[in-house]
């Protein structure tokens, strides 16, 4: 069908053979829809020798004008030297006089040249500070190398005989583990925050709201109560509040059941409240200790054999002693 054109066809075969089986199909064909092809039309005597001499067409060069076909753009085929012409003339418009003559030269304007400026575009993604939590499976590493990281930028800002070379202290440790905890927080409780520092209430909506909360100058986020007269420590008095399902948060829950020899659930939610206060304590504890590999193994269901049934003679009643046996 791609080789009709409204009642015309235009094809050919790569071997004589094959277009004689071509144009035997195609005769046999279009007669089952009463339609007889005419006008044949070949570079080779042979196809048109299979037709009779008032269905062929004559040995001029075959041509589609513009008159008889629409759209062919002065088509010409010449069956007898198989040579495809085109013939193009040039549209009337295009030799008419136009407002540029060839002498016009457009140049270009030299204001604008002038003050034609470059622009140049940056991009830049920003990712999170606490996305790096992701990086340490232990609670021993992350504090220290955070303070080496925080005592470096100090330096650089010191005079050098005022800078330190002594190891990283137990404050310094303690600082670079409230630096993450305020990273965290302000991720998870940015709102909450803003209301605290300007006096304001929390939202309704708040998950916090119930709490008591506290932010200290430290900038740290805590859990207020009703401690305030025990003589307990500060930080067990209002424990600093962690979100649940945090990368920090696993690894303090993860740091305090390994060095308490694989403590169980309420004892590891015990230990971390005398510091911690995590949302959904329960629920992420347990989710975190699923994942200890010793402790799977420890507690994991064995298996137990199955009992055969028992004898007939012990189920069936019968007189003493009638059956005997050592088992």
């Amino acid at each position: 069908m791609n080789e009709f054109y409204v009642d015309d066809l235009l094809s050919g075969a790569d071997s004589i053979p094959a277009a004689l089986k071509l144009q035997t199909e195609l005769i046999s064909l279009l007669a089952c829809g009463s339609f007889q092809l005419r006008q044949w039309s070949s570079n080779a005597p042979e196809i048109l020798e299979a037709v009779p001499l008032d269905m062929r067409r004559s040995t001029l060069p075959l041509s589609f004008s513009e008159d008889s076909m629409i759209k062919t753009l002065g088509f010409e085929w010449h069956p007898t030297v198989h040579v495809i012409k085109w013939s193009w003339s040039d549209p009337v418009w295009l030799h008419e006089p136009g407002p540029l003559q060839d002498s016009a030269v457009v140049k270009p304007d030299q204001d604008i040249v002038e003050n034609e400026r470059k622009i140049t575009v940056a991009t830049a993604h920003i990712v999170p500070e606490s996305s790096l939590l992701s990086r340490w499976s232990s609670l021993r590493q992350l504090p220290r190398v955070t303070a080496w990281c925080l005592r470096f930028g100090k330096t650089c800002k010191t005079l050098h005989t005022e800078r330190v070379s002594h190891p990283i202290t137990v404050y310094e440790l303690h600082t670079a583990l409230l630096h993450w905890v305020i990273i965290v927080q302000s991720e998870n409780f940015s709102e909450e925050i803003h209301c605290l520092k300007n006096d304001k209430p929390l939202p309704l909506k708040s998950r916090i709201a119930s709490l008591s909360l506290l932010l200290y100058k430290d900038r740290v986020l805590r859990v207020g109560g009703r401690l305030q007269k025990v003589c307990i420590s500060e930080e067990q008095k209002h424990p600093v509040l962690l979100p649940p399902h945090n990368p920090l948060t696993k690894l303090i829950i993860l740091h305090r059941h390994l060095t308490n020899l694989h403590a169980g659930l309420q004892l590891v939610q015990l230990i971390i409240q005398q510091r911690f206060w995590i949302l959904r304590a329960r629920d992420t504890i347990r989710h975190v200790l699923r994942t200890c590999v010793t402790c799977c193994r420890q507690w994991a269901a064995t298996t137990t054999q199955i009992m055969v049934d028992l004898l007939a003679a012990i189920v069936h009643p019968s007189r003493p002693f009638l059956h005997c046996g050592v088992y």
